[in-house]
């Protein structure tokens, strides 16, 4: 990877990730204030409006914006074009959607506040439709740092307006309204980032319409099996157990979310590179995705196996004793962690070198793997340690490991090379030995085993020549460039 390349894909990630984790701690206003002021009626409302829609949103949009990145990245002349297409659609769906979802409230039964709430979401979510064209055509554009920014001031405003909502004393569809002015200022913004970056008509080509359908039915099937999927084992654990062992897989799959941050920032800030470099310089594509396999595999390693190791003392301190048997599907994420940051970052190459299809394939399978797998070591681990949850994530974890080795399959062969097998064999020596270290150390609080654990694989990481000086100083320097404008951007506003 090349040092101009290298470090704008750093800086690009730096603020990606501290977009994510600001909007991460901002969202959590809504979480602790909505129950203390609406009650659990009030949240009930509040999210089965916004789970209806979240469902409605994903067939409204289609899987367009992840072609209208790819190709916009592939060649910039066809935003004007992509970008019209993509809102005609958008508003199409959007109408028949609103139509569908509005229906179903009313045949449902739901109460009048209920329905407005679903009404009011259904507004805000064609502003938003629209505004997410404008952001993947920006992605496509490499736009990232902007787009952070963007992340950040609508999480503001819609956390902002939320309380000036609750402390006057406003009702739970007030509340949701906030949503209407949110998306409507995200939207403005990023048409006006679009026109400032580049030259935009609303032009629409007709012919380019079932083009975008055809590649975006593709991302649509991608995206709905990969919701089946994950969705799958607490489905299962549900049917053949209970609700409180639904809840022990639920919390350690929670935390699990957090701990692929690092591999999601890296696939989705080098996606619009990688869709680049597969249409015009392949063989550059290969350099970049070895060495970004490499980067991924060194941070998912240390995080998976530290949970393994910590997942005890740390749900304890964070949820209490009454999550204890959390403990062991949690540790299970741990090592399903390193599995799916591989999984994450060659599903974002699969669709960047137009193999979405293939990554369905395997996904599809993997569903079908996951039925049968289930059903035998879900009963089975609880009535051997009354945990059911046990088994579902070990399910988890032989389904994502059916997948990489799928993804590795369906790539060109020589696309990844013995030295990344020797760098990956080098990361899990570095782990072990940060595991054998701090294992007596896992029941004391969590930071201990942690601090020193970082300590140790840091230090192997150097023995086992996995990073050299020159990368720490490269990383100071762009964190520190990053840095710098982050805060000039906070003053600024």
């Amino acid at each position: 990877m090349s040092d101009n390349l290298a470090e704008r894909t750093a800086s690009n990630a730096v603020f990606f990730l501290a977009s994510q984790i600001v909007t991460g701690v901002l969202s959590l206003v809504t979480i602790v204030m909505f129950p203390k002021f609406y009650g659990a009626t009030g949240i009930g409302v509040y999210h089965l409006g916004a789970s209806l829609w979240a469902i409605a949103a994903l067939l409204i949009g289609f899987g367009t914006d992840v072609v209208i990145t790819r190709e916009v990245a592939r060649d910039r002349t066809r935003v004007s074009e992509l970008v019209s297409a993509g809102i005609f659609l958008r508003v199409i769906f959007h109408l028949a959607g609103f139509t569908a979802v509005a229906i179903f409230a009313n045949l449902a039964g739901y109460a009048p506040d209920t329905i407005q709430v679903v009404y009011i979401f259904g507004i805000a979510n064609l502003i938003y439709q629209i505004g997410h064209i404008f952001n993947a055509a920006l992605f496509g554009l490499e736009k990232i740092k902007l787009l952070a920014v963007v992340g950040i001031v609508t999480e503001v405003f819609i956390n902002l307006g939320i309380l000036v909502v609750i402390f006057s004393g406003r009702s739970i569809v007030a509340a949701a309204s906030i949503s209407i002015l949110a998306g409507f200022i995200r939207t403005v913004i990023l048409f006006w980032l679009i026109r400032k970056n580049t030259e935009l008509t609303f032009s629409l080509y007709y012919s380019t319409l079932p083009w975008l359908l055809r590649e975006g039915m593709s991302i649509l099937l991608n995206r709905l099996l990969l919701t089946i999927y994950v969705q799958a084992d607490v489905i299962i654990i549900s049917l053949f157990v209970n609700e409180t062992v639904v809840g022990w897989y639920s919390v350690a799959d929670v935390a699990f979310g957090a701990l692929v941050i690092i591999p999601n920032t890296i696939g989705t800030v080098l996606f619009p590179t990688m869709a680049r470099l597969y249409e015009h310089d392949r063989e550059r594509l290969t350099v970049v995705a070895r060495c970004a396999l490499n980067i991924v595999l060194l941070f998912s390693v240390p995080v998976g196996l530290g949970i393994l190791t910590v997942a005890h003392s740390l749900l304890i301190l964070i949820v209490g004793n009454e999550f204890v048997n959390s403990s062991p599907v949690l540790a299970g994420f741990g090592i399903v962690t390193i599995f799916s940051s591989i999984n994450i970052f060659l599903s974002q190459l699969l669709i960047a070198m137009n193999m979405q299809s293939r990554l369905s394939l395997l996904i599809a399978i993997a569903i079908l793997l996951t039925l049968p797998i289930d059903l035998i070591l879900i009963p089975w681990t609880q009535n051997v340690y009354g945990n059911g949850a046990i088994g579902g994530v070990i399910s988890y974890l032989i389904t994502e490991a059916f997948i990489m080795i799928g993804a590795f399959l369906t790539l060109p062969k020589g696309f990844f090379t013995r030295q990344n097998a020797s760098f990956a064999l080098r990361v899990l020596i570095s782990g072990c030995v940060m595991v054998l270290v701090v294992w007596p150390l896992r029941d004391a609080f969590f930071l201990i085993p942690v601090l020193i654990g970082a300590g140790i694989y840091l230090m192997m990481a150097f023995a086992m020549l996995l990073i050299s000086r020159e990368d720490v100083a490269f990383a100071q320097g762009v964190w520190q460039r990053g840095w710098a404008r982050l805060r000039g951007l906070a003053s600024a506003t």
